[in-house]
């Protein structure tokens, strides 16, 4: 199964290359989804914003080569300027509205959920030569950084805090629950996982909000980047149906429900929905 041709978003350069598996700058990808919803967004102004950011830790420290005590001592810097002189802060009370998702608005805003503000605070360290990643942990999405041979954790919504392993999993469950912890969950994230992670975000913020429209533009995106997910295409079709257009929704939910027998009970009552939409309309 595949997107239908009609389905198939315009995409800025740098998300081709993602898609074609090409090394990115995966805040220029989350910002080109970004503009998605605002088509004069600037995403050279924004990753300048970054190089500002950059700029007013780089004050106090030089460039690489660093040793392992001055990196540390950088990961402070980036969260003493970031959470303290420049004010961005965890969003708790509002933690579902699409805007925490949307890059270019978590710097206007200065708010942010644990996947974005992890990409500000990502974007100012790799300008400083420090290597810091996205990790895959489930639930609250944290960063990673090698410091003397030794694996730290950096939790970006709870102001830059360095932990270990064992914090990590601890902060984890804190914010998201108990999981079923695998080896895999403390790799290192690919640009793809990230924007995927993203995305899902804001698609489940969007579709909090009933903005259907606002959520079939992120599906687009979604079913692009994975095309073996076929939890992606019964997505599709529901979004589908909720923007009414049940011609196009049957094409995703008629081939998943026979597909997943498992689902078909559920899925019965949208696709029966779909149906007689689409009688209406013929």
């Amino acid at each position: 199964m595949r997107a239908m041709s009609e389905d198939v978003p315009r995409l800025g350069c740098e998300f081709r290359r993602l898609l074609r598996h090409e090394p990115v700058c995966v805040q220029r990808v989350a910002l080109e989804c970004a503009a998605d919803f605002r088509p004069q967004l600037d995403v050279e102004h924004y990753l300048r914003r970054l190089d500002s950011l950059a700029q007013k830790v780089q004050v106090s420290f030089a460039l690489p080569p660093l040793c392992a005590a001055e990196r540390r001592e950088v990961l402070r810097a980036i969260g003493k300027v970031l959470y303290e002189q420049q004010g961005f802060q965890p969003a708790r009370e509002d933690y579902h509205d699409p805007a925490n998702s949307l890059l270019d608005q978590v710097l206007d805003r200065r708010r942010g959920i644990p996947l974005t503000l992890a990409l500000v605070f990502q974007a100012v360290a790799l300008r400083l030569g420090v290597d810091v990643y996205g990790v895959c942990t489930p639930g609250h999405f944290m960063l990673g950084c090698k410091l003397q041979g030794r694996c730290w954790y950096i939790d970006a919504f709870n102001y830059g805090e360095l932990l270990t392993q064992e914090q990590c999993r601890r902060r984890v469950e804190q914010m998201s629950g108990p999981q079923q912890w695998q080896k895999g969950h403390f790799r290192r994230a690919s640009p793809r996982q990230m924007i995927v992670r993203l995305l899902r975000n804001l698609k489940n913020a969007w579709v909090m909000q009933d903005s259907w429209a606002n959520a079939l533009c992120v599906q687009k995106r979604l079913m692009l980047l994975c095309p073996q997910e076929a939890c992606e295409y019964r997505d599709m079709g529901l979004i589908l149906l909720r923007n009414g257009q049940p011609h196009r929704a049957l094409r995703y939910l008629l081939p998943y429900q026979q597909a997943h027998p498992d689902e078909a009970e559920l899925l019965r009552p949208f696709v029966r929905a779909a149906q007689r939409l689409a009688a209406e309309q013929n």
